[in-house]
């Protein structure tokens, strides 16, 4: 019986969640539910202390309220709360109006007032504000008529027996203090509630309103870092032109033109860079299959063109078999802004230049090291060095987006980038890259879920 009644609570419970708007209207309505239970039973246990005492009129009246209550519940299964929570106010004040003036002051019933003023504040949502308003004037009127008339409208024509009257006053005290402090301290949970959810949208607000200020200063300095980068090579480009009008010598203009070269790649390579920014914010994560090894061969091979190129040898300690699953698109971009950084700041003074990238499994992530003896950053500029047109040297013309898109793009894989440098001597950048699901991966996930589901 009780695995049965249950079964009826968790299919009731069901259907509130079903209808309810919000956690909070969904708690109330749990709450009155197992108020009007609660009620029902002290009432059908008082029907059988009647009917032990001869008291049949009074017995059945106590089942029927008993009645009414469970009744109230059904119209909360079919999603009437509304109509449930009016009747229950207007219902409880007739009886309470009648029992009252029928059994006088002293049968205390009109206690009952109290926790149903405070019901009125508990059971309505700020959406049902007017009907909240309504069932406490409801109610304190009620109180004022029976205060009014000295509870002896109809001139107390009921009388209790003296066993009845002790327990009818027992019964009518302990709903009073039971009902208003379950309430009352419902109230101060819900209120307590509503106020760590205020902390933490508030404390969510105030992240969401840095993340706003830093996006609108990284904006600022973008649209004006952008322009000016933008137009330094043109201008370049501009002046060249100019010049090359009036030169007659082919070699001087030969020697312009390398010029020019070097301005449209400069200005190409800050373009590739807004549009790789732009590309990583906008397009989801592809995880795929990647031959780590001929990939980052091939993102080598691609800076093939660069004067820097032949003065540096490059080593991968990578194992040739070994397949990574992971955005192949954003993972170019990382290793390329890396590899041009470190040929960019090779160090001209060293014997041998070198960049080792090195491969580390770890249990969650793939650990690759881009390892070389570059000219190194100094120690004040490391913090910096992922920060959007910052360059901590002035010994090449980058365009000082390279490592922030470096971290953004991580970011955008969920991965970590470490960088350690000592000036004169070199940069280690430590790249942690989550490992993507393998198809089999997938489908052993999937069937461990069937299995769970089933």
């Amino acid at each position: 019986m009780s695995l049965g009644f249950s079964s009826i609570l968790k299919l009731i419970d069901r259907e509130l969640l079903k209808y309810a708007n919000n956690w909070g209207e969904y708690r109330r309505n749990y709450i009155c539910v197992r108020l009007y239970l609660f009620a029902a039973l002290i009432l059908f246990c008082d029907s059988i202390f009647q009917f032990s005492q001869a008291l049949f009129s009074n017995s059945l009246l106590s089942v029927g309220q008993s009645l009414v209550y469970l009744f109230l519940i059904f119209l909360f299964y079919k999603g009437k709360m509304l109509l449930a929570k009016n009747s229950t106010f207007l219902i409880t004040n007739i009886i309470l109006f009648f029992t009252a003036s029928l059994n006088g002051r002293m049968a205390f019933q009109h206690l009952i007032l109290i926790p149903l003023i405070i019901a009125s504040v508990f059971f309505y949502s700020d959406r049902e504000f007017k009907y909240m308003i309504a069932a406490l004037s409801l109610t304190v009127l009620n109180l004022i008529v029976l205060e009014l008339t000295n509870y002896s409208l109809f001139e107390n024509t009921m009388t209790l027996s003296h066993k009845e009257f002790p327990f009818d006053k027992t019964i009518v005290v302990f709903m009073t203090l039971a009902f208003s402090f379950y309430m009352l301290y419902e109230l101060l949970r819900m209120n307590t509630n509503m106020e760590e959810k205020l902390k933490r949208l508030n404390g969510s607000l105030l992240v969401r309103n840095t993340k706003l200020k830093k996006s609108n200063e990284d904006l600022d300095s973008f649209v004006y870092r952008a322009s000016h980068d933008l137009r330094s090579p043109l201008a370049s480009i501009m002046g060249v032109i100019n010049i090359v009008k009036t030169e007659k010598d082919v070699s001087k203009i030969k020697d312009y033109m390398k010029y020019q070269e070097r301005s449209v790649k400069k200005l190409d390579d800050l373009i590739q860079d807004i549009l790789d920014i732009s590309r990583n914010a906008k397009l989801g994560v592809f995880i795929e299959p990647i031959e780590l090894k001929n990939f980052l061969r091939s993102c080598v091979d691609s800076f093939s063109y660069m004067e820097e190129f032949s003065k540096v040898m490059i080593q991968l300690s990578i194992p040739d078999d070994y397949v990574l699953y992971s955005d192949a698109r954003r993972l170019k971009i990382i290793f390329n802004n890396i590899l041009s950084n470190a040929l960019r700041y090779y160090d001209p003074t060293k014997i041998q230049s070198h960049i080792n990238i090195t491969l580390r499994n770890h249990n969650r992530d793939v650990i690759l090291v881009f390892e070389d003896n570059g000219i190194g950053i100094m120690t004040e500029h490391i913090t910096k060095v992922f920060d959007m047109f910052y360059r901590a040297t002035n010994q090449n013309t980058g365009s000082g987006l390279g490592l922030y898109i470096v971290k953004d793009t991580m970011d955008k894989l969920g991965g970590i980038i470490k960088i350690d440098s000592v000036n004169g001597e070199g940069t280690n950048i430590q790249l942690y890259i989550p490992k993507g699901e393998t198809e089999s991966e997938k489908d052993n996930k999937q069937e461990a879920l069937d299995g769970i589901s089933a």
